[in-house]
């Protein structure tokens, strides 16, 4: 029989001798939540941790108040008095001599009311919950709600986190967390390589940027890549000259080092342009609309990411009038002194990465690579055709501008200006034109049965567009699912036959 020694507790790693939960995780199987609490520990710290998994507790995509949250923290992590203690702990001697009344919180639960420190996740002051909410909120894991309270609520009193706006209107804030966001963490490398090979190494240094810092106004978003160009090329940091006794931030800068930032400017551009940078829209005490119904009306922030309409136009219109943009660096504001880029850039603009871009302008490369492989000799240029057809899906789904309820279809030349311009010129020079080689290309890949990669749904013959198609993604997942399993199963037989 073995002795207790030899036992393990039960809350020991089974891998290693410490822990990666909090005191507020469960031990529920869940296999994306743990991934996700693990990677908000890794890059944020326990105790921001510990506030995820609070949140994490609730149901999936459930909004809660800050009070709630609070209350939630303090149920794991508070320790529990009762009165028969606090009668012991006002006897002892050195506790009687302190100055401080029986009513002192301190005196009360004997100098700590936590069943931990805060290094170890024991999170109980709201300033500290509120400070790690704050985290995830700049890194665009935690979905602010605004919510506009009813004069019915406003009688009840509802208890939540409140504030009053300008025109003295009551509003509370909700928050809800994504899982999906926090396991985006692990992939910030592959966001840099893609942007890299899409925009030019420019474009590592804008991501950088701004996926270390979750979020950042234009001129920040500039002078952060703008210096972390400097660290990597001695060049330009030899370049900038700072005199003797003057601040950095006020030295005298190099051609060399402004042209930088007009080029990392116009990299910054092509990127929004292009959907995988967004602007997120604050949330501001003005946006919140008035209803006169008895019924409270919401207006859903994903941390900003919807505004109401009347702010928007309000920011813009004074993006127009303010010819000179002081909060634009002069050594590149002239390049968005266009009415175009006025638009794009409004004052106070904040920008984040948009993920769901990313993963769609990635996930073409690799099925458009796949396509290239099992079709290329049948249908030429069968990869960049479909790489055109998805990135160009992926625009109509970010896009608020081109919004429609057929977002997955498309028409051959809708394509066309997603295409490479070698290949481009060659369907150009084909039988009847570019309409007609791009809708005979995609009906010779919706003849091909497997696997299959494109769908017709209207019919080519006789349309006026050429035909509408749509990308079958799901056969073309599959089929490299499967494919992977196969390779894996062969790479480890043989292996176990050298063996």
């Amino acid at each position: 029989m073995a002795s207790s020694s030899d036992a393990q507790p039960d809350d020991l790693h089974p891998f290693g001798g410490f822990l990666s939960s909090s005191p507020v995780s469960t031990k529920k199987l869940d296999a994306e939540r743990h991934l996700a609490s693990s990677c908000i520990r890794e890059h944020f710290g326990v105790c921001v941790q510990a506030v995820a998994d609070c949140l994490f507790t609730l149901a999936n995509g459930s909004k809660t108040s800050f009070d709630r949250l609070l209350t939630i923290a303090n149920d794991v992590c508070k320790r529990e008095f009762h009165n028969e203690r606090q009668q012991l702990v006002r006897k002892v001697p050195f506790l009687n001599t302190d100055k401080r009344t029986t009513n002192s919180a301190t005196y009360r639960y004997g100098l700590d009311e936590t069943l931990g420190s805060a290094s170890e996740g024991y999170v109980v002051e709201a300033d500290l919950v509120r400070a790690a909410l704050l985290v995830l909120i700049q890194h665009n894991i935690v979905t602010v709600h605004c919510t506009e309270l009813s004069r019915k609520k406003r009688k009840m009193n509802v208890k939540s986190s409140k504030g009053v706006n300008e025109r003295g209107v009551e509003y509370a804030y909700h928050y809800s967390i994504c899982k999906r966001r926090a396991c985006y963490l692990l992939r910030y490398s592959q966001y840099a390589e893609h942007g890299k090979r899409s925009y030019g190494p420019n474009a590592v240094y804008i991501l950088e940027a701004i996926l270390l810092n979750g979020r950042l106004t234009t001129n920040d978003v500039v002078l952060y890549a703008a210096k972390v160009y400097e660290t990597e090329n001695s060049e330009v940091k030899d370049d900038v000259k700072v005199e003797e006794g003057v601040d950095v931030d006020a030295s005298v800068e190099s051609d060399k080092y402004k042209e930088v930032k007009r080029d990392i400017v116009k990299v910054l551009i092509k990127m929004i342009e292009g959907g995988h940078v967004e602007q997120v829209k604050s949330l501001e005490t003005s946006a919140v609309r008035v209803d006169d119904d008895d019924d409270e009306e919401e207006l859903i922030f994903e941390t900003g990411t919807t505004q109401s309409p009347n702010t928007v136009t309000r920011i813009q219109d004074e993006s127009m009038d303010n010819l000179s943009r002081s909060d634009l660096d002069l050594s590149y504001s002239d390049l968005l002194s266009t009415k175009e880029l006025k638009k794009l850039f409004p004052v106070g603009a904040v920008w984040r990465v948009n993920f769901s871009m990313f993963h769609a302008s990635m996930r073409a490369l690799f099925l458009g690579r796949l396509t290239n492989e099992c079709h290329g000799k049948k249908v030429q240029y069968a990869g960049n055709l479909l790489i055109a057809a998805l990135k160009r899906i992926a625009f109509k789904a970010n896009s608020s501008s081109e919004y429609s309820d057929d977002q997955n279809l498309f028409h051959p030349l809708e394509v066309s200006k997603y295409l490479a311009p070698t290949v481009l010129e060659a369907y150009k020079q084909g039988p009847g034109g570019l309409k007609a080689s791009l809708s005979n290309a995609f009906v010779r890949l919706s003849n091909i049965k497997w696997p299959p990669c494109i769908n017709e749904v209207e019919s080519a013959a006789g349309h006026h567009e050429g035909g509408k198609f749509e990308v079958n993604v799901p056969s073309l997942v599959n089929y490299l699912q499967s494919r992977l399993m196969v390779r894996l199963i062969l790479y480890y037989f043989d292996f176990s036959l050298k063996l």
